[in-house]
């Protein structure tokens, strides 16, 4: 480790074993830390029995519903010393529809305590958009909060790529804007694919196809039975495993298709899950990006992606990229655009080997926390000796 231990005060609205996906990043971006040698100290919301993080102290200290009461936590740190605050923020994990603004004196209760404390934003999520109109009036605190937090930030990472040009022009000049990809919160195949199928009773000749997380208007969860039907008419009878929360929004009876539910998952599981599958189907409502969990545990465990393009998405995942490979990619989220990439996916069985290794080359150059890790602590290193 190049520079002095730090210590972190990482700030999170969940850590395992709550299912949130900021949770499950945070815990393991902290873990990575930890493991280079820095103090890393995580502050949560009391009334949950955490599970613990190697190397890392957990303290469930603040309310969220409550305002001051993660910031008033902040100071508490800081008067204890800190070198680093570390923030995961989406709006709705501080306060009641995404509204704290306490928030927006955050710097200035730090500087008070300490000038040289800096003030890290990992931004997850920005604001909701401004329809309907539930939505326009949350945005009316929701995006003072966002640019308020980035005014006052010493350093912001960012999950994906598209949203730095904005928030580049948003920040005090001279503050460094990085972007850092999500990570698989399912960590490392376990078993083997003939193992993880064993144990669901899933023959080697069976066609497995996954779907994984929470039911989404994001994820086209609406249209996922008419793609499967539409696929096996196709390319011959599929099973879907759906990993997770996900379940529950998939219907019975598509034709073609035999549904199996795993339910909530541990890590442990969802990896054994995943080493079952022969795709993975993920289609964005804003596009396959740097930002989404669901689609980098595919890649760490070697299982071929099929999503669309879409806003968020960058050069990585185009067609003639180093890895473009570990893709099959829709124009859109149209119906038609994701039968196409699954149906191509699903025949081109002969170049399953290829394709899972350029998913695994990916994931290990880019997305996981080894990598992940060695970048945020550069970044801090530099932004505590200035």
């Amino acid at each position: 480790m190049a520079g002095k231990p730090l210590r972190i005060l990482m700030v999170s609205s969940a850590l395992p074993p709550v299912v949130d996906g900021i949770g499950d990043h945070a815990a393991l971006m902290a873990e990575s830390l930890a493991a280079m040698g820095h103090s890393v100290t995580c502050i949560v919301p009391s009334g949950t029995n955490y599970a613990d993080i190697p190397g890392v102290a957990i303290k469930p200290c603040w309310n969220p519903k409550v305002e001051s009461s993660v910031i008033d936590a902040i100071i508490d740190a800081a008067r204890a010393g800190i070198d680093v605050v570390y923030i995961h923020y989406n709006p709705f994990c501080y306060g009641k529809w995404g509204r704290n603004l306490a928030l927006l004196s955050l710097r200035k209760r730090i500087r008070a305590v300490s000038p040289a404390i800096k003030l890290v934003v990992m931004i997850h999520e920005r604001h909701v958009p401004l329809w309907p109109w539930r939505f326009t009036i949350m945005s009316s605190w929701q995006r003072p909060m966002y640019t308020s937090i980035l005014k006052q930030a010493d350093q912001v990472f960012v999950s994906t790529g598209p949203w730095m040009n904005d928030i580049e022009q948003m920040v005090r000049p001279g503050v460094d804007v990085t972007c850092v990809p999500i990570g698989s919160s399912a960590g490392q195949p376990h078993i083997s694919r003939t193992e993880a199928r064993a144990q669901r009773n899933l023959p080697d000749d069976v066609t497995v196809v996954g779907v994984f997380g929470m039911p989404h208007v994001s994820k086209g969860v609406d249209g996922l039975a008419a793609i499967l039907s539409k696929a096996a008419a196709e390319v011959g009878p599929l099973t879907l495993l759906a990993v997770g929360g996900i379940g529950k929004a998939i219907p019975d009876g598509i034709p073609g298709v035999t549904v199996v539910r795993t339910g909530i998952l541990d890590a442990r599981g969802v990896s054994d899950a995943f080493m079952c599958m022969d795709a993975f189907l993920c289609p964005f409502s804003d596009g396959i990006s740097t930002r989404r969990s669901s689609m980098s545990v595919a890649l760490g465990h070697g299982i071929p992606v099929v999503s669309n393009v879409g806003d968020s998405t960058v050069a990585l995942f185009v067609e003639g990229s180093e890895y473009a490979s570990a893709f099959t990619l829709a124009a859109d989220t149209s119906e038609s655009a994701l039968t196409a990439a699954l149906t191509k996916q699903l025949s081109n069985r002969h170049e399953w080997d290829r394709r899972s290794q350029a998913a695994l080359s990916l994931y290990r150059d880019v997305f996981s926390y080894e990598v992940t890790g060695m970048l945020v602590a550069e970044k801090l290193q530099q932004l505590s000796s200035k």
